[in-house]
């Protein structure tokens, strides 16, 4: 089978559950996933025959994606601001719309993370799951200090692991935020950010 054979079969078998468009961007993430093949890579080898082993995977993708279950779940990875993240059934997959609010962070920091007497500017990540919003936010703002806090202990050993897979140092805290009492958190932050699902 051809890389546009296997396209056109994603395209079809999936149609009850997203549209054209949908499905091929989801096959183009298989692809990439297994092959390592980027849009252009395919687009210029539409017709290379996949190997057997290869093309067991990718159908595995497929009979997967049939059930509902999202790409990302499937493949164990996605991209969040520009940077990769390890997902699964733990943690919600990154939105889009909350890259939106990660550049937005970004670019209002100036004016946000002002703080006087020269104090480190610190940054609380409410229920950070995957720690998609507070890894963006160190990976973009190193001097700042950054804590992200989730009750869920699964939750946060994922978070933990794509910290360590950016390059970046968040602290991360196992705590319910309504349960004040005791708190292992600081008190006082130059920007708390959530995006609860």
């Amino acid at each position: 089978m051809t890389l546009k054979d296997l396209s056109n079969k994603f395209i079809l078998n999936l149609n009850a559950i997203y549209n054209e468009d949908e499905a091929q961007a989801i096959y183009l993430i298989a692809l990439e996933h297994v092959l390592k093949y980027c849009r252009t890579d395919y687009l210029l080898n539409k017709t290379e025959v996949i190997s057997t082993e290869k093309l067991n995977k990718l159908e595995a993708i497929l009979t997967a994606l049939q059930t509902g279950k999202p790409i990302q779940y499937i493949t164990g990875e996605t991209i969040f601001y520009g940077l990769p993240f390890k997902v699964n059934s733990s943690v919600l997959i990154p939105r889009p719309e909350t890259e939106e609010l990660v550049d937005w962070i970004i670019s209002t920091s100036n004016s946000l993370l002002q703080t006087p007497n020269s104090q480190p500017s610190t940054i609380l990540d409410i229920g950070t799951g995957s720690g998609c919003i507070a890894i963006s936010l160190k990976k973009n703002l190193p001097d700042a200090k950054v804590f992200a806090i989730d009750i869920a202990k699964d939750s946060l050993t994922t978070a933990e692991n794509n910290a360590i897979l950016n390059e970046v140092e968040v602290e991360f805290i196992e705590q319910d935020i309504l349960q004040t009492p005791n708190s292992k958190i600081p008190t006082q932050y130059s920007i708390i950010v959530s995006n609860p699902p």
